[in-house]
């Protein structure tokens, strides 16, 4: 549904050197937060995730204004 926010964010790698297609960054998206999941429901310790502490701090930040389930969950 958010084809095109992945999009733009896969150009913004490729200016980097990243090469990723939308569908890509998605996936990753997805995998990364499956896995900070798993470690927020007890299925998983923290030790095994290692952008935990990026990710919380990440959906600490965007929860409040309504941008992680509003932009990138859609």
């Amino acid at each position: 549904r958010r084809a095109a926010l992945w999009e733009e964010i896969a150009e913004k790698l490729g200016n980097q050197g990243i090469k990723r297609d939308g569908k890509q960054c998605r996936e990753k998206w997805d995998k990364l937060m499956a896995e900070y999941k798993d470690v927020t429901d007890g299925r998983k310790d923290q030790g095994e995730s290692s952008y935990f502490g990026e990710l919380t701090a990440f959906v600490a930040q965007t929860v409040g204004s309504g941008t992680l389930n509003n932009s990138l969950n859609s």
